[in-house]
């Protein structure tokens, strides 16, 4: 018997219906955006920090305060003058020993800063020539530059205890108030230092 269902199963008597779709789909889309919501309120406390209290009773925004007084401390330290060391978080000293002006064979001429570290902290601490720049007696502040002379400062690693000296040489050398910075390259530390010298 041909069947205008093409090949489907027809109903048995006249008075059966086909079957309904079922319903729910209002609640499926409620669960699934009240799911949606409750992910972002997960990923926003995480990202939030979570509670704001400290163990010793300290209200955060002063502690946060007190962070920010230090930074800027840190930021507007007075310059040191050559000879004096200075000592990072990590327990780094960095000095400037000395500055003088250069000419090499060739007849150009360098300021020169003699720089040492010794290491007192409890963990490997790098030194690299590419962490100092000098501000020159007319504003101009400028990178250290590479040298073939003896003695230049290399890069490395200092171990607990471990020390090392060179020579950093800077494009230049003219006579007057020089500020030598050395601020660590490639580190979250916000150590930093300037001495500041004449020649």
């Amino acid at each position: 018997m041909s069947s205008p269902y093409n090949g489907e199963a027809q109903p048995m008597n006249g008075n059966e219906q086909p079957k309904k779709k079922k319903k729910g789909g209002c609640l499926k889309w409620g669960a699934i955006i009240l799911g949606i919501i409750i992910v972002i309120a997960i990923i926003s406390s995480l990202a939030g920090g979570g509670d704001d209290s400290n163990d010793n009773g300290t209200d955060s925004s002063t502690v946060e305060q007190n962070d920010k007084d230090k930074n800027q401390n840190n930021d507007e330290e007075a310059p040191l003058a050559i000879g004096d060391t200075y000592t990072t978080e990590d327990g780094l000293d960095v000095t400037v020993n000395e500055i003088h002006p250069f000419t090499d064979v060739f007849g150009d001429n360098y300021l020169v800063a003699e720089v040492s570290y010794q290491n007192n902290g409890g963990k490997e601490a790098k030194f690299d020539m590419l962490d100092w720049e000098t501000q020159t007696p007319a504003g101009v502040v400028t990178n250290s530059t590479i040298s073939g002379e003896n003695g230049a400062l290399d890069s490395g690693k200092l171990t607990p205890g471990g020390t090392v000296s060179g020579t950093v040489y800077f494009d230049g050398g003219e006579p007057g108030e020089h500020h030598i910075t050395w601020s660590p390259s490639f580190s979250f530390s916000s150590d930093k230092a300037t001495w500041v010298g004449n020649i």
